[in-house]
């Protein structure tokens, strides 16, 4: 966030939220499901998702979470 704030004009407001994946009633959730939704609960405008991280193992993972943000965010998506 550092580095966006510095890079975006003064005008643009920039917030994150972080989500996590856990319910006490629901014991199994998509990753990108999480995101759509904690997105939607924010009334973020935009989202910007990698499809790749840094780690071997959480790659495939991640790339599923992307996808499925892709096809059902209400919002616009940047994924990298």
């Amino acid at each position: 966030m550092d580095v966006a704030r510095e890079r975006a004009p003064e005008d643009v407001s920039l917030t994150f939220s972080t989500a996590y994946g856990f319910s006490p009633t629901q014991k199994s959730r998509h990753p990108g499901s999480v995101i759509v939704d904690a997105a939607d609960a924010a009334a973020v405008d935009f989202l910007v998702i990698p499809r790749e991280s840094g780690s071997a193992g959480q790659d495939e993972t991640l790339s599923s979470a992307a996808e499925y943000v892709l096809q059902y965010a209400d919002q616009p998506v940047l994924s990298t």
